[in-house]
């Protein structure tokens, strides 16, 4: 049964109010967007739902804006209307986000159903396939611009690609490329019978120069707290977000995903499964940790069917889809109190300040790396870099070790005239010679 344009229009109202949005931009969106529509189809005759007559209303204002009769901001309001309606009438459901697709190496379709079929055997998870995805669809975009047919594909394809492309364009990549290739070439063999026999184990690319990323300073977190408007209940809920990372360590991609359930109240406490190791970790919440979150469910997070903690404060309101909208807030906040913009530092960068925190305050690896639920003490070494104390512990004197040859050789004498003295490690250098 068709439905009237009428009857779709207010079920869409309908849901945005279930949804919280505020009786007055209810009567807005009605009033400016709604009304319109519903007048240019009693113009046209039209009084039941027509996803054509829709497509010409939305050409009219598309038309309007190129002759700068109305803004961009009015027209992409109207879109989202339009794109609104045709979902209720069509699913049933509202859908706000845009269908788009901004993946830039675009293979044909049979190619990505080969990409799909390569990597749904490999047994990974979600987000490393989706970064062999993005390899394997450049590669393949490589071979359809070079004219390469699937058959032709042999040894030198793959060591050309390497070198002629990914050497230097993506050289940061190059080894995610070399793993999506291992993917790949058996997977050739075994259904083209392709006869490719590179070794791709044996590619070994160098290793890239180990980036030391500075966490925040007490200092700086203090500074960036400070900045946040907590009388406001967006201002609480990025308030909640800091300290919890501050005082918990948890990556932003778990506090994102972070429940209802998972925070024991009575035991100050949160457990959650970590979405990078599978490991669960149990950590402790401290009183302003606990009242900062509490504080925020309370009295600040809308209503809404999802689990999770931390939601979005515009409607739609839904939990965060990526950790990048918390880099952004910190990154705000940051730039508010003068906090210095340094490479590479983010939000995940909180973590790096708890756990070089712990080091300085001489807190055992083991220890830090249960916190950090690190499933070896390999992982922690990046935190303990910035500990100067730990660092000196990991040097070696010279004890026992006769210096032979050099400045500070036991046969060298010293001169009369320096009387400079040093401590280095433990061991008095007088002049230029040992003690």
């Amino acid at each position: 049964m068709t439905k009237s344009i009428e009857d779709v229009i207010n079920e869409m109202l309908l849901q945005l109010k279930s949804f919280g949005v505020s009786e007055s931009t209810l009567s807005q969106k009605e009033a400016r967007y709604c009304g319109p529509i519903l007048k240019f189809f009693s113009e046209n005759g039209c009084s039941d739902y027509s996803p054509d007559l829709l497509e010409q209303y939305l050409n009219i204002c598309r038309q309007k804006l190129a002759a700068e009769k109305i803004s961009s901001k009015y027209f992409k309001a109207i879109e989202k209307n339009v794109r609104c309606i045709k979902s209720i009438a069509e699913t049933g459901s509202a859908i706000f986000s845009r269908e788009t697709n901004c993946k830039k190496f675009l293979p044909d379709d049979s190619t990505v159903s080969i990409i799909k079929n390569c990597l749904s055997t490999a047994g990974m998870q979600p987000d490393y396939q989706y970064k062999h995805e993005c390899c394997l669809r450049k590669f393949f975009v490589y071979l359809e611009k070079n004219q390469i047919l699937l058959t032709e594909v042999d040894n030198q394809t793959f060591i050309r690609y390497l070198i002629d492309v990914t050497a230097v364009e993506n050289p940061g990549s190059l080894d995610y490329v070399i793993r999506s290739f291992s993917f790949l070439i058996p997977y050739l063999n075994a259904i083209y019978q392709l006869n490719i026999t590179l070794d791709v184990a044996s590619l070994k690319p160098k290793s890239k120069p180990k980036r030391i990323i500075d966490p925040y300073s007490q200092d700086e977190i203090t500074r960036i707290l400070n900045q946040i408007d907590t009388t406001t209940a967006i201002g609480r809920r990025d308030y909640a977000l800091m300290l919890l990372a501050f005082n918990t360590g948890l990556r932003a991609k778990d506090i994102i995903r972070l429940r209802l359930v998972d925070v024991d109240w009575r035991n100050h406490s949160v457990a959650i499964t970590q979405s990078k190791t599978a490991v669960k970790v149990w950590l402790p919440l401290e009183v302003p940790v606990m009242n900062a979150v509490a504080k925020y469910i309370l009295y600040d997070r809308p209503e809404v069917e999802c689990s999770e903690i931390f939601v979005t404060m515009v409607c739609p309101f839904r939990s965060f889809a990526r950790t990048s909208s918390l880099d952004r807030i910190i990154e705000h906040y940051a730039l508010k109190a003068n906090v210095t913009k340094k490479d590479y530092r983010s939000f995940h960068s909180l973590r790096r300040s708890f756990a070089s925190g712990m080091s300085q305050k001489q807190v055992p690896v083991a220890t830090i790396s249960q916190l950090l639920g690190h499933t070896s003490f390999a992982a922690d070494r990046k935190y303990l870099s910035y500990n100067d104390t730990c660092m000196r512990e990991c040097t070696a004197d010279f004890t026992g070790i006769p210096v032979r040859f050099g400045t500070y050789s036991v046969s060298q004498k010293p001169s009369p005239e320096l009387t400079i003295s040093a401590n280095f490690n433990g061991i008095q250098l007088k002049g230029g010679a040992l003690a």
